[in-house]
C-alpha cells in the first residue's frame, strides 16, 4: 500500500478504506 493510496482512500471513504485494510 502506497502512502498516496492511503491518503486517497481516506479522503474518498474512510469507512470503506478501513474495511479494505482489514481484508488485506
Amino acid at each position: 500500500m502506497e502512502p498516496w493510496e492511503q491518503t486517497a482512500g481516506q479522503s474518498l471513504n474512510p469507512a470503506l478504506f478501513s474495511d479494505v485494510l482489514e481484508l488485506e
